[in-house]
């Protein structure tokens, strides 16, 4: 699945080496760059352009290599203007060529041309900045529509559609808590979502639009300016591409689902996203979320205490998935329907509720004296922000429930109840720590003489 093949080990005077031999970069300086299985050097040419000279991993198939090639090219020709790097030829006008190292070894080699940015990662993620990533991921996309190439089927561990094959890693996360988190996200994602997404549309995708793969020069005119790092290519489902980078640029945001939002928007500006690809969306992220945290358990397990080499992205991954699990599929989806200017989505069934049979219920099992707001009384099925949402999806402004605190469902309340009712849910007649320490709080923010809490239903 490509995940048990580390990097090729090259110097830079081996890659300097190479860049001059093999594809005239005479005065070329190797500066190494990070990759996930190939060894990667920027060359600074003193004349001309820098260039990112690719040592491919000695298990890759070769038929991917051409695929990424082919794609790049094939990006070039119909994707105009999409900010993608373009394969730069060997002196003997090969595509991609192999470099015959000192120690005997034989690895395949190809270059192409070095994009000028920072990634996602050292950026200010501004509305902006991630609605423009939505938009250039939609081009891309556009751009690929036409392409194929065989090698799309390689089988890869971050292929969200094979994300079974990577559940069991799962069992190895230490933390109980978070053991059965992502187990539930990967068995709920395995068993309803991925079914639902094979019947969408679909597509050779750039697969891994993460943030340390997307390149930005915030305040620029076109901010992003690079979407490297095609190696993790496959035909999949555009929602999956769509998901993939979601998960990411919810990573360390304080709004993380406006985040996903303005990403969403961005891209169904260029590329308008169906129905469907909108209710599977945040399964989806959630998805991805989880099959990195399972993925980060097996390198663990593997590594014999050696942090992994994106040991950064764990953390951020684990309080994400958290963080949005919290928020529902029902709130998610009418968040990124409205991000893509679409009345929020109907609920299930809930609408066909006639209102005459709910009040016959509640009158037969409440009783008839518990009173309605309203004389045609509202069937509320949920809550977000200021608004309230009845069985139709109709949303109405609450001006009238206490809204003003924080808004309904906020998160981070949910999230609070939530770690509260797992611990304890009883009264104020025993001692515990967390009301002596929500009192203080309290008391802290107001004036003298208001100094003691006495808290009721």
């Amino acid at each position: 699945m490509g995940l048990a093949s580390d990097p090729p080990e090259i110097s830079p005077a081996q890659a300097s080496a190479v860049a001059r031999e093999l594809f005239g970069l005479v005065d070329g300086v190797a500066e190494p760059k990070r990759g996930e299985r190939d060894c990667n050097f920027r060359i600074r040419a003193a004349k001309g352009h820098d260039v990112i000279l690719k040592f491919c991993n000695e298990a890759e198939d070769p038929a991917v290599i051409d695929m990424q090639t082919r794609a790049l090219h094939h990006i070039a020709e119909y994707g105009a203007g999409v900010p993608v790097p373009r394969v730069v030829p060997a002196s003997s006008g090969e595509t991609v060529t192999r470099a015959r190292l000192e120690d005997g070894r034989e690895l395949m080699v190809w270059a192409m041309s070095y994009l000028p940015g920072e990634t996602l990662w050292d950026c200010e993620r501004t509305p902006g900045l991630v609605r423009a990533v939505g938009s250039v991921l939609a081009k891309t996309d556009l751009a690929l529509r036409g392409f194929f190439h065989p090698a799309a089927d390689q089988c890869l561990a971050w292929d969200l559609m094979r994300a079974g094959d990577v559940a069991p890693f799962a069992d190895l996360i230490k933390d109980a808590g978070e053991r059965e988190m992502v187990s539930c996200v990967l068995d709920r994602f395995c068993s309803g979502s991925i079914p639902q997404m094979k019947g969408l549309r679909g597509q050779i995708i750039h697969n891994d639009a993460n943030l340390g793969n997307v390149l930005a020069v915030p305040g620029a005119a076109s901010p992003v300016t690079g979407l490297i790092d095609f190696g993790d290519m496959v035909h999949g489902s555009l929602c999956a591409e769509l998901a993939i980078a979601g998960a990411d640029v919810v990573l360390e945001t304080d709004d993380p689902m406006g985040a996903a939002a303005a990403l969403v928007a961005g891209y169904h500006e260029v590329l308008p996203l169906e129905a469907g690809e909108l209710a599977a969306l945040f399964d989806g992220i959630l998805a991805r979320l989880a099959v990195t945290l399972a993925i980060h358990a097996w390198r663990w397990d593997q590594s014999d205490g050696v942090a992994p080499n994106d040991i950064a992205y764990e953390e951020p991954c684990r309080h994400a998935l958290k963080e949005l699990s919290a928020i529902g599929h029902s709130a998610a989806e009418s968040l990124f329907r409205r991000a893509c200017g679409m009345a929020p989505s109907r609920l299930p069934d809930a609408g066909k509720v006639l209102i005459v049979d709910l009040v016959a219920r509640r009158h037969r099992v409440l009783g008839a004296d518990l009173a309605l707001s309203y004389s045609e009384p509202l069937h509320i099925v949920r809550g977000e922000g200021v608004w309230l949402y009845d069985g139709d999806g109709r949303a109405y402004l609450d001006a009238y429930n206490n809204v003003a605190h924080v808004g309904h469902c906020h998160p981070h309340v949910v999230d609070a109840i939530s770690r509260q009712s797992a611990i304890l849910n009883t009264n104020t007649r025993y001692l515990h720590t967390t009301v002596l320490d929500y009192a203080e709080r309290l008391v802290a923010l107001m004036p003298d003489g208001l100094d003691v809490c006495v808290f009721v239903n």
